[in-house]
């Protein structure tokens, strides 16, 4: 009997069951090869994801928002996660476990976005308004509205500098310099809302993609928007897109079809492509609803929705971790539906993933405390991150 049919007939779905080596997958390829990278990473030779570390109750999400806007949640570099959910903020801490939020009349809405110190989040609000608040006190720092009269702030991100960039569902995007100085629109406006923005490692390049599925990209971004701007050709699929931690140059997009596909944006040419899909299942099966790169290591987490053909209402989430497009390297299973929404913490080694099922899981993306402190030793970008201590773990708790 196979390891699929095991797994469905005792009811665990879990990376131990999915982690033993195989000799090969249904595309064929090897699971634990030694082909050549795609993009720089320091590949794990064996998984390590083993069980969530925290399991925290996220209450009330609207499966409508969570599926199509990009920046419900987001972990900060002073260690908290941030939600919207009721319209308002909620932050957990993950050191200590405290819990606040706002109270602002339930005039939060669709993203936030902390900058890169942590010490400051930007939050979408009613109508065409978006507000940074401090990350301590949650008092508001500044209040902007959008140029359209009819909007709302679909996406938010900062720059490396402590610039804000926000897009609207109108198609306008500004630019707020150093988060406090007289907002800068964009001179030209999409077709379509804006459905996320995204910066590079090093300011390099600024992203923005809009929900009819054109992905633009412009830079360098400094205090005012670049008078010129590139297309990458999209086959109107377009579902989520991640830059390289430390090659500025590196993106990678996924489709709705789940083909992924590596660009060099300095060279506009196309370094990898290929349909992915997690071990035991076709690409007919599963719906890719977002990625990312780990900030450490480099390797591409892929989540996978799967849609079980025999019972709609009985699918799951998986998350699968890439070192090229043709080897996958491990592979975790918890959530019951869909997971668009992934978050790193300041230390590049825990992943948050946010999904329909109301829970927001934690995960040690390098196994355990002593396996992930000799992983951040071994692979080179270590000023990347400072150790910390983890805390015990917490399962069932409500965010609110």
């Amino acid at each position: 009997m196979s390891r699929q049919k095991v797994s469905d007939a005792i009811g665990i779905h879990h990376s131990k069951i999915l982690r033993q080596p195989f000799k090969s997958s249904k595309s064929g390829c090897k699971p634990y090869g030694d082909s050549t990278p795609s993009w720089p990473v320091y590949a794990r030779k064996k998984p390590l994801i083993s069980k969530p570390e925290t399991i925290l109750d996220m209450p009330n999400i609207d499966e409508v928002d969570i599926v199509s806007y990009r920046h419900l949640m987001d972990w900060g570099k002073n260690g908290d996660i941030a939600t919207i959910f009721l319209g308002e903020l909620h932050l957990y801490s993950f050191e200590s476990g405290q819990k606040t939020s706002t109270q602002m009349n339930n005039t939060l809405s669709l993203c936030v976005k902390f900058d890169s110190s942590g010490d400051r989040l930007a939050v979408s609000r009613c109508q065409n308004l978006m507000s940074i608040l401090d990350a301590k006190t949650l008092k508001v720092i500044i209040t902007i509205k959008c140029k359209c009269i009819w909007c709302y702030i679909t996406t938010l991100e900062w720059t490396n500098s402590g610039s804000l960039i926000m897009g609207c569902s109108r198609g306008a995007i500004t630019l707020l310099p150093n988060g406090t100085g007289i907002p800068q629109c964009m001179p030209y406006e999409f077709q379509g809302a804006i459905a996320d923005l995204k910066v590079s490692c090093n300011d390099t390049y600024y992203l923005a993609s809009t929900l009819t599925g054109d992905i633009f990209i412009g830079g360098p971004l400094i205090d005012e928007f670049p008078s010129s701007r590139s297309i990458i050709p999209s086959t109107k699929l377009i579902r989520s897109t991640a830059w390289h931690p430390w090659d500025d140059s590196i993106l990678a997009v996924g489709e709705l079809n789940n083909r992924v596909t590596i660009h060099n944006v300095k060279t506009r040419k196309i370094i990898d492509s290929n349909i992915v899909h997690p071990y035991f299942k076709s690409p007919d099966d599963c719906k890719l609803d977002c990625l990312t790169f780990n900030p450490l290591s480099g390797e591409l987490v892929v989540s996978f929705y799967y849609e079980n053909p025999k019972n709609h209402n009985n699918g799951y989430n998986i998350l699968t971790v890439f070192k090229n497009l043709s080897t996958r390297v491990d592979e975790v299973r918890y959530h019951l539906g869909r997971v668009p929404h992934v978050a790193w913490d300041g230390s590049g080694t825990q992943l948050a993933s946010l999904g329909i099922d109301e829970n927001l899981v934690v995960w040690n993306f390098f196994g355990k405390i002593s396996k992930t402190e000799t992983w951040k030793k071994e692979i080179e970008n270590k000023n990347a991150s400072k150790s910390r201590k983890f805390p015990t773990p917490k399962f069932n708790e409500c965010i609110r």
